[in-house]
């Protein structure tokens, strides 16, 4: 059974899954965790890219492609599905980008003061921060302080869990 509820439980499974060695749900799963991801770093990329030219723009795109996905699971849910588990795993992948669009642009526009909990609120932060990475005027007006501590947080974060892996699965 798919869900969408958080992507913390998505990195459970995926924890699960790899330490099980089912490599396809590995991979599906990590695929849904990169859609959250990649919604969050797309929104932020937009709202970084037009904020200075047009902020109604930069706001209201990651939203009109939010209410697109959601349409279109709506509508397909409602006249076309038929309870396969291809097609829950296509609209769950739909679902979890536009978590990430949503709420990457919170995250972004809130200035960070707005933010989901757990690895939800850290998954959030990389697409926020990598879409930063990419604009060299982000990165000369921001300062460098506080985006280290926040890459520093989410690398010791990320590197306890790839020791952990090696604990648990000592010949990856």
């Amino acid at each position: 059974m798919s869900f969408s509820s958080n992507v913390t439980g998505y990195f459970a499974i995926l924890s699960t899954e790899l330490a099980s060695g089912n490599w396809q749900q590995f991979l599906l799963v990590g695929f849904w965790v990169f859609l959250y991801f990649f919604g969050s770093f797309i929104s932020t990329y937009m709202v970084i890219s037009l904020f200075r030219d047009n902020t109604y723009l930069a706001h209201s795109i990651p939203l009109i492609l939010e209410i697109i996905c959601l349409l279109i699971v709506g509508i397909y849910c409602n006249y076309y599905y038929n309870e396969t588990l291809l097609e829950s795993e296509i609209l769950l992948s739909l679902l979890l980008f536009s978590m990430g669009l949503q709420n990457g642009l919170t995250t972004c526009i809130s200035n960070f003061q707005v933010k989901t909990t757990h690895l939800t609120g850290a998954t959030t932060d990389l697409g926020v921060l990598a879409s930063m990475l990419l604009k060299k005027k982000i990165q000369a007006e921001e300062s460098p302080d506080g985006q280290s501590k926040a890459f520093s947080c989410h690398y010791a974060v990320l590197h306890r869990g790839r020791t952990g892996i090696r604990l648990l699965l000592p010949d990856i």
